[in-house]
C-alpha cells in the first residue's frame, strides 16, 4: 500500500516474488499520475493484495527505483495482516447505520476520512470513551470498504485516545533527556542488559506522542538478540514539532525503579 494520496491516478503492483538464499525479495512498481492529467480531487489509498506460499524467513520489499521498505514481522500463529494504515485527527461525528458504526475524522488539512466497525458489543466498547472534538489516532485495515453518504470508509481495528499532557512533566516518569535530529524518519534503539520478552513490546508500553498528546503511529520491534528495541515511525515526523517517547516499566522486570517508566523529549529540526 502507498498510503494516503490527495488525488486519483496513483497505483502500486507487485512485479515479482523471488527466493534468494533464504530471503524473500518482493519487487513492487509504483505509478504516479501524469503532471498534465486532469485528476479527481478525492483522497485515495492505492494498494494491491497478493497471496503466495513463502517460508518463515526474512522479507525485503523494494520498488523499481531501488527504494527499500521495512517489513514488520507477523506472528505465524495470527491471521495475516493484509494491509494496515494509520490516521490521526479530530473526531467530528459518530454515526450508526445498517448495523455499522461510522466515525468521521478530520485531519489537520480539514479533509475528512471515514472508518467503520460493527454495531455490536465489541464495537460499542471500543468507542465508549470517545468524545467529539477530541484528537484520536486510528489504526485501520485496507479491507473491504463500506459506503456512508457516498464516502468510502475502511474497517477500524484500534482507537487510541490522546495522552494527558500532564504526563509531560509528571515526576513519576524519569526523564532521559532532550534530543534534536534532522531525520524525519529517525529510528530509536533502546538497549538493555538482559533479554526482553516479545509480548511486552507493544504500543501500550512503548509509544510516541506529539505536543498535543496525540499518539504518533510507530512500530516497536525486538532485535534478534532480544536485548534491544527499535522504535520506528510509520509516518514521517513533522519538522519543528516536539515529541515525547514513553517507555513503561512493564517492558522489562529487570529494571527496578519507583516510577511509571521513562520519558524522552525530542524534536525534528527545521531544515
Amino acid at each position: 500500500m502507498r498510503g494516503e494520496k490527495t488525488t486519483t491516478g496513483y497505483g502500486i503492483t507487485v512485479k515479482s516474488v523471488s527466493n534468494s538464499d533464504g530471503k524473500i525479495n518482493v519487487l513492487v512498481e509504483e505509478t504516479n499520475p501524469d503532471k498534465n492529467s486532469v485528476l479527481s480531487q478525492v483522497v485515495t489509498y492505492p494498494y494491491t493484495i497478493i497471496e503466495t506460499d513463502i517460508p518463515s524467513c526474512d522479507i525485503a520489499v523494494k520498488n523499481s527505483n531501488g527504494k527499500n521498505y521495512s517489513y514488520y514481522d507477523i506472528e505465524r500463529s495470527l491471521p495475516p495482516i493484509i494491509g494496515i494504515s494509520w490516521a490521526s485527527g479530530n473526531l467530528k461525528n459518530i454515526y450508526k447505520e445498517n448495523n455499522f458504526i461510522f466515525l468521521q475524522i478530520e485531519n489537520s488539512n480539514g479533509v475528512s476520512q471515514f472508518f467503520y466497525l460493527n454495531d455490536n458489543d465489541d464495537g460499542k466498547n471500543k468507542i465508549k470513551d470517545l468524545k467529539l472534538d477530541s484528537n484520536v489516532t486510528i489504526k485501520y485495515a485496507l479491507g473491504t470498504p463500506q459506503k456512508y453518504k457516498n464516502n468510502s470508509s475502511f474497517p477500524l481495528t484500534e482507537i487510541m485516545l490522546p495522552v494527558d499532557k500532564s504526563s509531560f512533566t509528571d515526576k513519576n516518569w524519569k526523564d532521559l533527556g532532550y534530543f534534536k535530529n534532522s531525520d524525519k524518519n529517525m529510528q530509536w534503539t533502546l538497549s538493555y542488559d538482559n533479554e526482553l520478552m516479545k509480548e511486552n513490546i507493544n504500543n501500550s508500553n512503548i509509544y510516541v506522542v506529539d505536543s498535543n498528546g496525540t499518539i504518533i503511529p510507530t512500530q516497536a520491534s525486538l532485535t534478534d538478540d532480544k536485548k534491544s528495541i527499535r522504535v520506528t515511525p510509520l509516518k514521517p515526523y513533522t519538522a519543528g514539532e516536539t515529541y515525547y517517547l514513553f517507555i513503561a516499566t512493564d517492558v522489562t522486570s529487570n529494571i527496578k525503579v519507583s516510577n511509571q517508566g521513562f520519558r524522552m523529549q525530542f524534536q525534528v529540526s527545521v531544515q
